[in-house]
């Protein structure tokens, strides 16, 4: 504080003593917690007065709530701890009593401390009864104190966000910051006057020095926020928070020396070829600091000048060249080693029926079927054999061939009787497409060892007696049909065996 401020401030107390009567500070002190009790008090003597004590832990702030009760005219100060500075002077509370009692709130932003309450009766009746008690609302304020001068300014880097806030007895707040290069700096300021303040605060005057307390910037921005948004040199700086005509409360202060760079779409300085890099450069929308990436090469594009084809003996050769660089590349063609179908064997269904074809080279790796071309030999539907061919073109030469079957639909069987030593088979009979005759195989077992097979001629036969066997045995029995072809027969699959017992 300053020497002569304090001079007047005494004076004025010794001026109040004098004018509105006699007080006794050492003999009328008392201490006032912050609490939701009252705290009863009595001034016994025209112009009396009567000291409270009050501590506060942090910067926020201080409100006494004060009621009379039975008084005439009294006021409430809020004073410095050396009670020699007043920080706040109450309105004239008029005549109370019990049944008419008034109350009034004297609040102070003040920084952590104790403070003296003075409870000061008029000149005239101003004697009687009244209470009071003190209640705090924290600042929240995350500024390193002391920090009222250059020299104890508070240090800032990376990106902080300060809640500040300036006492009715202090009149500044510092803050430090060192760049060791030029570098991009945002330093936004919001005082009570701005709408986006959370809740009002102080009125403030921003201001940014230099090393040499040169003044670079000094705002106090009503209805809009301060901001300085830009590249700043190497150094040391200072901001300086003041207070506008004395006003007190909370501000925000927020600083970063670092942002995330926001880049747009670059330009190409150097175009990439398939033998050298590129390169691309990116700017920052924001603080115009640059990038450089590099573009990979490209890839190369050949053009083939001889091919020597592969056969299905031996490895086939390419000759390609790069038409950016002329590089020369080399290929082996490995030769095509077999031919696999996806299915070799296939029963009759009435449709048509084709295996895919796969055609394997010398490395185990498929041929590109733009390589060759398929065929098939006949319908591909009826009972027989059928026979892929795969002709070679493009990077080969030759072909290679492969056969697949299609046979008969086993027949179903719809009964199963035993009779006197033999039994009677029932079946359902198919077209000439499907079959050219039947098998009915029987045994003494459903292994089928020892079985005995019989033969019926023609599609159109349903039904089968078998006599001459073995009375009171079980004996299993499957059917299936048979298919001639160019002289070559085709067997479906047998039917699901079944049991049947012969009669005496």
């Amino acid at each position: 504080m300053k020497a002569w401020k304090r001079l007047l401030n005494l004076c004025l107390l010794a001026f109040c003593i004098l004018f509105f009567g006699k007080t006794d500070v050492l003999a009328a002190t008392y201490d006032l917690p912050i609490s939701e009790t009252w705290t009863n008090g009595e001034l016994t003597e025209r112009g009396g007065v009567n000291w409270y004590r009050v501590t506060i832990p942090n910067q926020g702030t201080l409100t006494i709530q004060y009621q009379g009760l039975g008084i005439g005219y009294s006021y409430v100060y809020i004073y410095d701890e050396d009670m020699a500075e007043c920080y706040v002077k109450s309105n004239l509370l008029g005549n109370t009593s019990t049944e008419n009692p008034k109350t009034m709130n004297v609040e102070a932003d003040l920084s952590a401390g104790t403070y003296m309450v003075r409870i000061h009766g008029h000149a005239g009746s101003c004697t009687g009864t009244y209470r009071l008690r003190a209640s705090f609302e924290s600042a929240n304020s995350n500024e390193i104190e002391p920090n009222d001068k250059y020299e104890t300014a508070m240090k800032l880097s990376g990106k902080k966000t300060i809640k500040g806030f300036l006492s009715v007895n202090e009149d500044y707040d510092f803050y430090r910051f060192t760049l060791p290069k030029e570098t991009f700096t945002s330093i936004r300021y919001i005082n009570h006057y701005n709408g986006a303040m959370p809740e009002p605060g102080v009125d403030g005057i921003i201001a940014v020095y230099d090393s040499d307390y040169r003044e670079l910037y000094r705002e106090r921005p009503i209805n809009r926020e301060f901001l300085v948004n830009e590249k700043m040199p190497a150094g040391t700086y200072y901001i300086r928070v003041s207070k506008y005509y004395g006003g007190s409360g909370k501000y925000i202060l927020q600083f970063s020396d670092t942002h995330t760079h926001s880049w747009d779409k670059g330009k190409i300085e150097k175009e990439a070829t398939c033998s050298k890099t590129g390169k691309k450069v990116y700017t920052c929308t924001v603080c115009e600091e640059t990038k450089t990436k590099t573009i990979a090469k490209k890839a190369h594009t050949y053009k083939t000048s001889s091919v020597t084809k592969a056969t299905t003996k031996k490895d086939g050769k390419k000759i390609r060249k790069c038409s950016g660089c002329g590089r020369i590349e080399k290929k082996t063609i490995p030769y095509a080693k077999s031919l696999k179908l996806s299915k070799l064997t296939y029963t009759y269904n009435g449709k048509i029926q084709k295996p895919a074809v796969t055609v394997i080279d010398a490395n185990k790796n498929p041929i590109s079927s733009s390589n060759y071309s398929i065929s098939y030999s006949g319908t591909c539907k009826s009972v027989g054999a059928y026979k892929v061919t795969v002709r070679f073109k493009g990077n080969y030469t030759g072909s290679f061939s492969k056969s697949f079957k299609i046979n008969p639909k086993a027949p179903k069987m719809k009964a199963l009787k035993g009779t006197k030593k033999g039994f009677i088979i029932k079946w359902k009979k198919q077209s000439s497409q499907e079959s050219s005759g039947y098998q009915i195989q029987y045994s003494l077992n459903k292994s089928f060892r020892d079985s005995k097979t019989l033969k019926v001629q023609g599609n159109k036969a349903a039904s089968l007696e078998k006599t001459g066997l073995k009375a009171k045995k079980n004996y299993y029995v499957r059917i299936r049909s048979y298919k001639t072809v160019s002289k070559k027969t085709y067997y479906s699959s047998w039917s699901e065996p079944k049991k049947v017992v012969t009669k005496r």
